[in-house]
């Protein structure tokens, strides 16, 4: 790291293009992610107000409108159930959209609830930290 790079730390829900950001971010600016051996990235944040040498770590929160994230976490979980550890361990194959929007997703009672609860956990978290919304 140089002594202008920017350390960062990704967080949305699966299928939110939080790969792809960090990419991009890693790519095209001087920043190091900070990914490995820190929270779950679909989870909530834990740690605030880390830092890295001595350089504050940023937070990148990517969010994705609901109606276009619902159908698309649907069909990765329906491809990739018993091959990804993170899919809900609720969720069945061959689940029709309605049949993902009315059932349990991880511990709260439907994925729209969980969008909404991690999306408003993590722009609170944002308000006090340094941070970017994508």
């Amino acid at each position: 790291m140089t002594p202008h790079t920017v350390p960062f730390k990704m967080f949305g829900l699966q299928r939110t293009c939080t790969n792809l950001v960090r990419r991009l971010l890693m790519d095209n600016f001087d920043t190091h992610s900070c990914e490995r051996g820190l929270e779950w990235k679909h989870g909530p944040v834990k740690s605030v107000g880390l830092h890295v040498d001595g350089r504050p770590m940023r937070l990148v929160i990517c969010v994705r409108d609901p109606l276009a994230w619902l159908p698309a976490c649907r069909r990765y979980f329906d491809g990739h159930k018993g091959s990804d550890s993170t899919v809900c361990r609720h969720f069945r194959r061959k689940w029709s959209l309605a049949d993902f929007c009315r059932r349990r997703h991880y511990r709260w009672s439907s994925p729209v609830d969980r969008w909404n609860e991690m999306n408003r956990h993590w722009l609170d978290v944002l308000k006090g930290n340094p941070g970017i919304g994508v």
